[in-house]
C-alpha cells in the first residue's frame, strides 16, 4: 500500500491503526475492494479541492465507495461547501447519507488563506475573505437536510 501524499485522493483509516493509500483512479478503488472488506470497521476520508489540489469530486468517490462497502464509514475530510450550491449541495448530501445508509460522516471547513487556495475560491467565483461567513451559511442550509454525523 502506498503512503498518504498531500495529493491522496482517499484515506483508509481503521480504529486499531492508520493505514493511508492514495487511489488515482476510481478502477483503484474497486479492484481494492477485497482489501478494504477485510479492513473492517474502517473510515473512508475523501479530500475536497476543484481546481488547488485537483482530484475526483468527493461525493461522487464516497457513492462509489457507499455502493461497494456496506459497512465502512463514509468521510469528508474536509469538504468545502461554500464553493457550492447550497441547496443543490444539500440535496447531494442527504442522498448520499441515504444511499449510503447512514454511514456518511460530514467534515466541514472554510479553507486556508494560501494563494492557490485563494484562487480555487477566484475560479468558482466566490469571494475568499468571506470563507467563514459562508460556511455558516452553508451549515444552516445543509443541516436539516441530512442525517450526517458532523465533525
Amino acid at each position: 500500500m502506498r503512503r498518504f501524499d498531500a495529493h491522496s485522493m482517499l484515506g483508509v483509516h481503521t480504529f486499531s491503526l492508520a493505514r493511508f493509500t492514495s487511489f488515482h483512479r476510481l478502477a483503484d478503488i474497486l479492484a481494492a475492494k477485497p482489501l478494504l472488506e477485510r479492513l473492517l470497521p474502517m473510515d473512508l476520508w475523501v479530500g475536497d479541492s476543484i481546481v488547488a489540489k485537483p482530484r475526483v469530486e468527493p461525493l461522487t468517490t464516497l457513492a462509489y465507495c457507499a455502493a461497494i462497502t456496506t459497512r465502512a464509514r463514509l468521510g469528508t475530510a474536509i469538504l468545502l461547501p461554500a464553493l457550492r450550491q447550497p441547496t443543490v449541495l444539500a440535496h447531494a448530501l442527504a442522498s448520499l447519507d441515504q444511499i449510503s445508509g447512514g454511514r456518511l460522516v460530514l467534515g466541514l471547513g472554510a479553507g486556508w488563506g494560501l494563494p492557490e487556495i485563494k484562487r480555487e475560491w477566484e475560479a468558482c467565483g466566490r469571494p475568499h475573505n468571506r470563507r467563514g461567513k459562508e460556511l455558516e451559511e452553508q451549515v444552516a442550509t445543509v443541516s436539516p437536510t441530512t442525517n450526517a454525523t458532523r465533525t
